[in-house]
């Protein structure tokens, strides 16, 4: 099924019917090209005049089969404002509860041991970036951005109303500028 703009144009790469109705619903995909480079693909909108995927097989969510995409900016896809998503410091969040370009700091992150994409491990210090916007999301709720990694590492992280956990909005604006900055680079590794 090919990645198709909001005029219909293909954007290049197809995936299989349910890879194509899971990047619909995450918002992004990173495709590798037959040369082997990486691009990434943005959720843009909708074309409701025509589905592209029934996608009621594995996801039951109406409307989804005419998703439309943009190839993005950043290395792991693009958020809202310019952002640039980066992993493990990237949040989505229903801006009607947090605006986009909040700082929080989550005291159960603090700690915990992330692999960066050199193989390095670092421990993370809880802060987080309002990047992204999650369709999904409503009220007090947060996806936590992981790349493209299989694995969750953070253990307040859950699918449920029962994950609860403290969060805090912080307005330290030299935290707050540095971590702006990071989203703002194209490329940014921890």
């Amino acid at each position: 099924v090919p990645l198709l703009d909001m005029t219909g144009r293909k954007l290049g790469p197809a995936l299989n019917a349910e890879d194509w109705c899971h990047a619909s619903l995450e918002g992004s995909v990173r495709v590798l090209t037959a040369a082997g480079h990486a691009a990434v693909f943005n959720y843009v909108g909708s074309r409701e005049e025509r589905i592209q995927v029934d996608c009621s097989r594995w996801i039951s969510l109406p409307g989804l089969g005419y998703s439309r995409f943009f190839k993005a900016k950043g290395d792991f896809g693009d958020g809202v404002n310019g952002y640039s998503l980066r992993p493990y410091r990237s949040i989505a969040v229903d801006p009607d509860w947090l605006k986009y370009g909040s700082l929080i700091y989550i005291p159960a992150a603090r700690g915990t041991p992330i692999k960066g994409a050199d193989g390095k491990t670092f421990l993370h210090d809880g802060y987080f970036f309002a990047a992204d916007t999650g369709g999904a999301l409503d009220g007090k709720h947060i996806d936590v951005f992981v790349g493209s990694s299989d694995e969750n590492p953070f253990k307040f992280v859950k699918s449920s109303k029962s994950g609860q956990f403290d969060l805090y909005l912080i307005r330290n604006q030299v935290i707050a500028e540095s971590l702006k900055n990071s989203h703002l680079a194209k490329n940014s590794d921890d």
